[in-house]
């Protein structure tokens, strides 16, 4: 499967510095890791951020609009309390130990970068099917959001996060998740998840 993500352009979207986006593991990337790449560039830690994001919607909904001031909040807040975890991987540490409060503080009428809710099926299978999938950057934030969403449901099968994982879960949500266009990409997703816990 072509690669349906350029994930430095996006990170370039979020932050002010280009960062070099490279693939992680959560069952092994530690918060060591993530501090010591934050103290060298705070976009280094661009994937990470936004896979922890998808990870905490999955028990609060309220984390959905994703903005830039939210992102940069998150990504301090993580760097913050791995300082203090710094040999707990990063899913222990975003399981067990971290709680993300910023919604409720954050600053009003911030432009949203990016909604689950907000994102249909029907945009979503027709970014898929054009030539270059690469240049639709909400492709990308719908992808690292379902990866981090999809390790919080079943965090003892995490995947490692990296284009060939985007790729997987892209076809997942083509094949079977995504059967009604008019239906938002958050939805889908969790009301699959939702029928799978039921059997």
């Amino acid at each position: 499967m072509k690669k349906l993500i350029l994930l430095s352009l996006f990170f370039f979207l979020i932050f002010s510095s280009v960062s070099n986006a490279q693939g992680f593991d959560p069952n092994v990337y530690k918060c060591r890791d993530f501090v010591q790449n934050y103290s060298n560039d705070s976009g280094s830690v661009a994937l990470q951020t936004l896979w922890v994001w998808g990870f905490l919607t999955f028990k609060d909904e309220s984390l959905l609009s994703l903005n830039s001031d939210m992102l940069k909040s998150l990504t301090s807040d993580l760097n913050e309390g791995c300082a203090q975890n710094l040999d707990v991987t990063l899913l222990e540490f975003v399981r067990k130990y971290f709680t993300f409060n910023y919604v409720k503080k954050s600053k009003q009428n911030t432009s949203v970068i990016f909604n689950p809710k907000n994102y249909s099926c029907k945009t979503f299978l027709n970014s898929l099917n054009t030539n270059d999938t690469t240049s639709d950057d909400l492709v990308g934030y719908a992808l690292i959001w379902a990866l981090g969403y999809t390790a919080a449901y079943r965090p003892d099968d995490v995947d490692v996060v990296d284009d060939q994982s985007a790729g997987t879960i892209a076809g997942l949500m083509k094949s079977l998740v995504c059967k009604d266009p008019d239906e938002n990409f958050y939805n889908s997703l969790h009301d699959l998840y939702n029928k799978l816990e039921k059997e």
